[in-house]
């Protein structure tokens, strides 16, 4: 699926990229979210990044709220899985 930037002189169709090959890796994608949640598409207000749950020993990557104040988990995943992302974001 093309992407394009429209400019004064037309519609410029953007090259396709792919993250491996821009050595794009998980904690360069919470950067961006946490300069930038609109990048999701959805208003939300970060509030933390890398958060500790400590109850299971483990870390959401980034937690936000939306607007009507509810808990938003984004969990990033980049490669191969060794769990299912929906078991990790519901523990």
């Amino acid at each position: 699926m093309a992407i394009w930037k429209i400019t004064e002189e037309g519609p410029i169709e953007l090259p396709q990229t792919e993250l491996p090959k821009e050595k794009v890796l998980e904690e360069g994608l919470e950067k961006w979210i946490e300069k930038e949640p609109g990048i999701l598409g959805e208003p939300l207000l970060l509030i933390g990044r890398q958060v500790m749950i400590p109850e299971i020993k483990d870390r959401l990557d980034l937690l936000a709220v939306d607007p009507q104040g509810n808990a938003v988990v984004i969990e990033l995943k980049r490669g191969k899985l060794k769990d299912p992302v929906d078991m990790q974001a519901m523990r």
